[in-house]
């Protein structure tokens, strides 16, 4: 099955692995919803907009770390988007050896 197929992925949800084949913001993976609709002010100013969630950071030994890529400096407010957005993330279980899965809802 071919999980970057846009007719594979409607009405599915992720179930995360090592998030190869998910899109972190154009994907139902974290929250069941789409992040870019969530978040949509830091959608706009992402820098990888079709990236996906093993994009959106890096391993550092076991321990996955977060690095979002913004297009200009943040301004207050956006940083504040940026704290509750972390919050959500910090939620998310990335596992390095597992494969991503599609759940149909």
């Amino acid at each position: 099955m071919d999980l970057d197929s846009s007719l594979i992925r409607d009405g599915c949800k992720f179930k995360m692995g090592n998030g190869n084949h998910v899109k972190f913001w154009l994907d139902t993976w974290l929250t069941g919803f789409y992040l870019a609709n969530s978040y949509q002010a830091l959608f706009h100013l992402s820098s990888s907009k079709s990236g996906f969630v093993s994009q959106m950071g890096y391993w550092l030994k076991d321990t996955w770390y977060w690095n979002l890529k913004w297009r200009r400096p943040l301004k207050a407010s956006e940083t504040l988007l940026v704290q509750r957005l972390m919050s959500d993330l910090n939620l998310a279980a990335i596992h390095r050896l597992k494969e991503d899965r599609l759940i149909w809802e």
